[in-house]
Order: C-alpha cells, then structure tokens, then sequence
C-alpha cells in the first residue's frame, strides 16, 4: 500500500512540475505579446502575482472599439519595471492623467483615476522620462 501511495505521489509531483515548467516556458517566450490571448494567458498563470502597476493616458493610445476603446501602453510597476499591457474603458481617456492598474502579468483587471502624489517615486520617474 505504502509503494502504491509513494509512486502516486511521484507521478503526482513530476506532472505537476512538467505542466508548471511548461506554462512558465510559455509565459516566457510570450513576454512581449500584448492582446487578449496573452491576457488570459497571464491572467490564470499561478506564477505570476498581482501587482499594482501605473500609467499616464495618452488619447492616442486609445482605440476605439465596439465597448469603448482599447489602451495599449507601457505601465510602470512600484519599482520602475516596465510591463506592456492593455486595458478596456468604456469612453475614451483624458490625457495626462495618471492610472492605478490592479494587474497580473499584461492582463488587467481594473483601473483608478490617482493623484500624481500617489504615484510611488520610480514609477513616476519612468512616467515623466
């Protein structure tokens, strides 16, 4: 019984760790996609985190599209990292206004209009750069 339970397991951790190595491969190779396959993508990864990321709007940026328009710009994390993402609104953005992004990886889940205040230093450094 002992045999059966410990070579379970170990099948158990050994395809664990082969689909986990393969999505995170994938997630790699992908890193520099935007759209809404690699949002989903990120979205359901367990290795990637949720963070907050920020932007400054550019109208131009914006598309429209048939639910409002379609942002797609470079975001800064807390640290000044630099991530490409995207995002929905339902109308189009004023310009220079700054952006508090809840996102995991290129998906984002929502977005609050901040103060320049609130903008941590090293993204507000990237954001005026």
């Amino acid at each position: 019984m002992l045999k059966h339970t410990v070579a379970f397991l170990v099948k158990t951790i050994l395809t664990l760790t082969v689909v986990t190595g393969l999505f995170g491969a994938f997630t790699l190779a992908t890193q520099q996609e935007t759209g809404p396959f690699y949002d989903l993508i990120d979205r359901y990864n367990i290795l990637i985190d949720w963070q907050p990321l920020y932007v400054k709007t550019e109208t131009r940026q914006g598309e429209p599209n048939a639910t409002g328009y379609r942002y797609t710009q470079v975001a800064f994390s807390e640290t000044g990292a630099a991530q490409d993402v995207s995002y929905q609104t339902s109308e189009k953005l004023a310009d220079n206004h700054y952006l508090k992004l809840t996102a995991k990886g290129r998906y984002v889940k929502s977005y609050e209009e901040i103060n320049k205040s609130q903008v941590p230093p090293k993204a507000l450094e990237r954001l005026n750069s």
